[in-house]
C-alpha cells in the first residue's frame, strides 16, 4: 500500500491554477473522464432519499458530482439523516441520560451525534463542501458552461 498524499485529480489541479506548473497533458491522458452527474442508488433509507436531491444538483451543477460518486453522496446522505435523527433525540432526551443505577452517562444519541459528524465533515471536505477545502479551489462561475481545460 502506498503512503503520502492522496494524488489529486487532474482537473482539480487546473481548477485551483496549478499551482506546482507541472505539465500535467500524460496525468489528464491517463484518467478516465467520467460524466458529471449520478443517479441516486437504490436502498437508500427514507431519510437519505430526502436528503440526495438537493445537495446532488447543488454538487452537479458545480461539476463535481459524477456516476463514481454516487456510494460516497449517498454514505453522506445516510450520515445526515443519522446526525438529523439524533439531534431530534438529543433535543428530547438530552446529552446526557441516568443509568440504571442512578450515575450519569452520554446519551447513545449524542455518540451516533459525535460519530455521524465526523463522517459528515470527512466526506464534505472531499467534495469540497467546506469553507476552507472551498478555500483551495478557485470559485468556478457557470461551470457548467465552460470548458475546464479550455486554458490548458
Amino acid at each position: 500500500m502506498a503512503h503520502g498524499h492522496r494524488p489529486k485529480p487532474t482537473a482539480l489541479k487546473l481548477i485551483e491554477g496549478n499551482p506546482g506548473k507541472r505539465n500535467l497533458t500524460r496525468q489528464l491522458e491517463r484518467e478516465p473522464e467520467v460524466e458529471v452527474g449520478a443517479e441516486m442508488p437504490k436502498g437508500l433509507t427514507a431519510a437519505a432519499q430526502r436528503a440526495w436531491p438537493k445537495i446532488a444538483e447543488q454538487l452537479t451543477e458545480a461539476r463535481i458530482l459524477t456516476k463514481l460518486d454516487a456510494q460516497a453522496l449517498a454514505t453522506y446522505c445516510e450520515m445526515f439523516a443519522r446526525w438529523r435523527d439524533a439531534c431530534d433525540k438529543i433535543e428530547t432526551f438530552g446529552p446526557v441520560v441516568k443509568t440504571g443505577q442512578g450515575g450519569l452517562k452520554l446519551s447513545p444519541f449524542w455518540v451516533a451525534f459525535v460519530q455521524s459528524s465526523a463522517e459528515m465533515r470527512r466526506l464534505l471536505i472531499e467534495f469540497g463542501m467546506t469553507p476552507a477545502a472551498r478555500a483551495r479551489v478557485e470559485a468556478i462561475k457557470g461551470a457548467a458552461d465552460d470548458d475546464p481545460f479550455a486554458d490548458f
